[in-house]
């Protein structure tokens, strides 16, 4: 992210905000239940577990998270 930040420096609250929708869009993602109901391929099905444990361990490190991407540091 410093990398990121030094190119284009952004305020904190934006960063904020990313995070937040980045999170929400890792909720509601049912890209996988698609695959396997609508289109009969169970092939994204190894992807369910792992997604399902980075939104948990997401959402109880919510404020961590945005703490790394917004740190100058």
């Amino acid at each position: 992210m410093r990398g990121y930040r030094a190119a284009t420096p952004l305020p904190r609250v934006a960063l904020a905000q990313a995070v937040e929708r980045l999170w929400w869009k890792h909720l509601v993602s049912f890209w996988i239940f698609e695959f396997h109901y609508d289109q009969a391929d169970t092939s994204a099905d190894v992807f369910l577990e792992p997604v399902e444990h980075l939104a948990t361990w997401w959402s109880s490190h919510r404020e961590a998270v945005q703490d790394a991407f917004a740190s100058r540091a």
